[in-house]
C-alpha cells in the first residue's frame, strides 16, 4: 500500500467511524513512528477531526484503528499518545510493492506532465533535458550525496554479485506465515523502514523534498544491506529469500537512481 493509498482508506475509515464524510481543514498527514514497534506509519488524522465531529481524539482513532485494520494490505493498527494512529502494512504487500518499483523503472517517482503546458512538450524537451541531465548544476547542494551515490554504486555491486551466483533465476518468497520465525512473512526493521522510504519516494518528488529524503533512503538502504546479504555465503544455499532480496536491492537501486537524476546529479554504478 502506498502513502497516497494509506491516506485513502484513513479518510475512509475515519468517514466509517464518524458515520459520515468528513472533510478536514488539511490533507491526512502521515509521519514515520519515531519509536519501534509503533508500526511504519504514524497519523495524526483522529486529533484533525475530533474538535469538528466533537469526539474525543483517543476514542476517535480506537475507531478508526478497529476500520483500518479491515482494510487489505494492513497488517494491524493501534492507538499511541492522545490519538495518534499506528499503521503496520502486510509484508507480502511491501514485496508486491518492491517488485512494482522495480517494473516501473526509470518512471517510478517521474512528476506527472502538466495538461496545461503539453502542447509546449516538444519546444521545452531541450530545456527539460538540460535541468535533468545527469551532471546538471543544482542551486542547493544535495547533503549526503556520496553517500546516496555510494548507495547506489552499492546496490549495482550487490546485484552484479548475486546475478553472478545465480540468485536471480530464483523467484523470490512469497510471505503467508507470520507465525513461522523462518518465513519471510514478517519484514525486520530495516528492512520495513527501506520499504517505507522506497513507497515514500513518489510523494517526495512531487513535494519536493528529495533532498532531505534521498539521505534517508541511502541511510536505510545501508543498514538494510549490512543486515542482510543477497547472496548467500559458499556454504549456504540460494533461497526464496535471497531473491527477494535482491528486488528490494533493485528497487533501491531504481530510487536512488531516479531521485539522483531528478536532483541533476550522477548515479555511478562503481565508486
Amino acid at each position: 500500500m502506498t502513502p497516497e493509498l494509506l491516506q485513502t482508506a484513513l479518510s475512509r475509515a475515519l468517514s466509517t467511524a464518524c458515520g459520515r464524510v468528513v472533510d478536514l481543514p488539511a490533507a491526512v498527514t502521515l509521519t514515520r513512528p519515531k519509536t519501534r514497534g509503533q508500526g511504519d506509519w504514524t497519523s495524526n488524522i483522529a486529533l484533525q477531526a475530533a474538535a469538528l465531529v466533537g469526539a474525543d481524539a483517543r476514542e476517535l482513532a480506537a475507531a478508526i484503528a478497529a476500520r483500518l485494520r479491515t482494510e487489505p494490505g494492513v497488517d494491524g493498527a493501534s492507538v499511541s499518545g492522545p490519538g495518534f494512529v499506528n499503521v503496520s502494512l502486510d509484508a507480502s504487500a511491501g514485496a508486491r510493492l518492491a517488485a512494482a518499483i522495480v517494473a516501473a523503472g526509470d518512471d517510478y517517482g517521474r512528476p506527472a506532465p502538466d495538461p496545461a503546458t503539453a502542447d509546449h512538450a516538444t519546444a521545452d524537451s531541450a530545456a527539460q533535458a538540460g535541468a535533468t541531465a545527469p551532471g546538471a548544476t543544482q542551486a542547493h547542494p544535495v547533503p549526503g550525496l556520496d553517500s546516496i551515490r555510494y548507495a547506489h554504486a552499492r546496490a549495482m555491486r550487490i546485484d552484479r554479485l548475486a546475478s553472478a551466483a545465480g540468485v536471480d533465476r530464483f523467484a523470490p518468497a512469497v510471505p503467508t506465515n507470520a507465525d513461522d520465525p523462518s518465513s519471510a512473512a514478517v519484514p525486520s526493521t530495516a528492512e520495513a523502514v527501506l520499504l517505507t522510504a522506497l513507497t515514500d519516494f513518489p510523494r517526495a518528488a512531487a513535494q519536493g523534498r528529495l533532498v532531505g529524503h534521498l539521505p534517508e533512503v541511502a541511510e536505510a538502504f545501508h543498514r538494510w544491506a549490512d543486515a542482510h546479504p543477497v547472496t548467500p555465503t559458499v556454504d549456504e544455499q540460494i533461497t526464496a529469500v535471497h531473491a527477494g532480496r535482491l528486488t528490494l536491492n533493485r528497487a533501491a537501486a531504481v530510487v536512488l537512481r531516479n531521485g539522483l537524476r531528478l536532483l541533476g546529479e550522477t548515479a555511478p554504478e562503481r565508486m
